[in-house]
């Protein structure tokens, strides 16, 4: 039974009478022609259309709104996304990564990877990759001669690399 506009997100296409959904492009289309006072979000729906994800608008569309539900809103503020947070098909269009999809609606913005969830499992092999992130930490510690190295102690590490080590799935 329908009891809100909500409900009809659980509605299949198969419900309805073939040939009065045949006037409409599919069955998404034809709940925004009858219902158009309500702000359908597709990607509720059990399907989308076939090619949907791949629109780069209906992305936007959705960053957007995943956006505004896990109270994102400045580039940053990406960094907490978790791959659980974003729909399975739009995800496999960025190789299963939360970073390459962020990084593609932020392109101007310069992320630092080990500041993600997830980063790609040969990440940390890389000497420049495991510099940047040495780099970073030196600045965000205040370091600024060598010497100064050896004011690091164990809880720096924890609280930075370490913790998001243990706390996080860096590999992909």
């Amino acid at each position: 039974k329908i009891k809100g506009s909500e409900d009809w997100y659980s509605i299949k296409s198969r419900q309805f009478n073939p040939s009065f959904l045949k006037r409409f492009e599919n069955y998404q289309k034809m709940l925004e022609v009858m219902i158009p006072d309500f702000d359908f979000k597709p990607w509720m729906f059990s399907q989308v259309p076939d090619g949907w994800w791949k629109n780069r608008e209906n992305q936007k569309l959705y960053m957007d709104n995943l956006g505004k539900e896990l109270g994102l809103s400045k580039p940053e503020d990406w960094y907490k996304l978790k791959y659980e947070d974003v729909e399975l098909s739009l995800m496999t269009l960025y190789g299963d990564s939360p970073e390459n999809l962020v990084r593609s609606f932020f392109p101007k913005f310069s992320f630092k990877s080990w500041k993600f969830n997830r980063i790609s499992r040969n990440w940390w092999g890389n000497f420049n990759n495991q510099q940047a992130y040495i780099d970073d930490l030196g600045k965000e510690l205040g370091f600024t001669e060598p010497q100064d190295w050896y004011k690091l102690k164990k809880d720096h590490l924890e609280s930075s690399f370490f913790a998001l080590y243990k706390n996080s799935r860096l590999l992909v």
